[in-house]
């Protein structure tokens, strides 16, 4: 069974999520609902007894007081979510718990934010709550805010609330952060981006960031953690196979600019170049190479002279018209599973990977794409 997540606008429409991320664009509506759906496969008789995709409503929990900043699955207990409201407040949900009219009451976490007790900081009820994840335990959260970045313990009835990251001692006096995501298979390390940096952070390693970047996106609002593997299907070097197992890369953008670089990272080989020659235990990171630009609309040509043909068309519209809503937009994508894109095309030196979008015509697209 899997499971998403439908976070209602209005009871006339409706904007649908992963219970991972949140990219839409800045102009979205404010939510006040969140809705678990399980997506249950039945053989139909009807179509020949071939397998049927159903998406079936689990339950739905309404939030009267303030809007929904974040959601999602835990990935230790597959029944269990959290959801951060915009005043700060957090609700834990068990889906099992699920009443017969299909409502669910979750547990709010009683939270004392002042507790940290940094001085010029001003938390609270206000707005600037970016997202809450499930760090390495059940009941560890990372919990991100604009100026702030904390590591909350719910195990016990007294929550004990701990800051990580203060953006004040990492980066200048305007920068905030923006997104944020949790970073590989044990979920000690995330990643976490401002408007100005993309930083890599270990919880064991407070306000101590591993690894920065200066990303130079215009508001970034889209990140997510890959294994390079996921990337690379198909690649016949037996040399960049050993760094496609070890090394990560982090997606960074914005769905609603369309601009989205790659960053990738991974263990200091120093003078091994495979990775039978690694140190068992290797707790070092370093950025691998220059971060690569991506375009997910896949159309147009970047040379000089069709760039400055499309800004010039820019300029062109009326101030109160924004180029974006003249083009056809990618609202949502997901990548394409790595034994699937390795059938879709055959090996090459680098390898590559497949990009399912949604546009904002309705239309579902693929998209290859290959290193060279």
């Amino acid at each position: 069974m899997c499971c998403g997540v439908a976070v209602q606008c209005s009871p006339s429409s409706s904007l649908t999520l992963p219970l991972t991320k949140s990219a839409a664009p800045p102009h979205r509506r404010r939510n006040y609902s969140v809705s678990w759906s399980s997506i249950k496969v039945r053989r139909n008789l009807d179509l020949g007894g071939s397998n049927c995709p159903k998406v079936e409503c689990i339950g739905t929990k309404w939030f009267r007081s303030s809007g929904v900043v974040h959601a999602c699955w835990s990935p230790h207990l597959v029944e269990e979510s959290v959801v951060l409201l915009e005043n700060s407040e957090i609700f834990l949900f068990d889906v099992n718990l699920c009443s017969k009219d299909k409502k669910l009451a979750g547990k709010k976490l009683c939270i004392r934010w002042d507790s940290v007790g940094d001085e010029g900081v001003e938390l609270g009820s206000g707005n600037g709550w970016l997202g809450c994840e499930f760090s390495w335990y059940p009941r560890i959260l990372v919990v991100a805010h604009s100026s702030r970045v904390f590591l909350v313990d719910i195990k016990s009835g007294e929550y004990k609330v701990r800051s990580l990251l203060n953006i004040e001692n990492v980066s200048t006096m305007n920068d905030e952060f923006v997104a944020l995501c949790m970073a590989g298979s044990n979920r000690f390390c995330f990643a976490i981006a401002s408007k100005e940096l993309l930083l890599f952070c270990d919880v064991r390693k407070p306000k101590s960031p591993l690894l920065r970047w200066v990303h130079r996106l215009d508001s970034p609002n889209y990140i997510n953690v890959l294994k390079l593997s996921q990337l690379r299907s198909n690649c016949s070097e037996e040399m960049y196979n050993c760094a496609s197992k070890s090394g990560y890369c982090i997606l960074l953008g914005s769905l609603w600019d369309g601009e989205f670089s790659i960053f990738c990272y991974g263990p200091d080989y120093g003078e091994a170049t495979c990775l039978s020659k690694l140190p068992k235990v290797n707790n070092y990171f370093c950025a691998w190479g220059l971060p690569s630009d991506i375009s997910l609309s896949g159309r147009g040509c970047r040379c000089g002279t069709c760039l400055v043909r499309e800004e010039f068309s820019e300029e062109a519209l009326h101030r109160w018209i924004d180029w974006r809503q003249k083009e056809d937009l990618v609202m949502s994508f997901c990548f394409v599973e790595q034994n699937i894109s390795s059938q879709l095309d055959g090996p090459n030196n680098f390898g590559g990977f497949h990009l399912i979008r949604l546009m904002s015509s309705g239309m579902l697209e693929v998209q290859r794409y290959c290193e060279e």
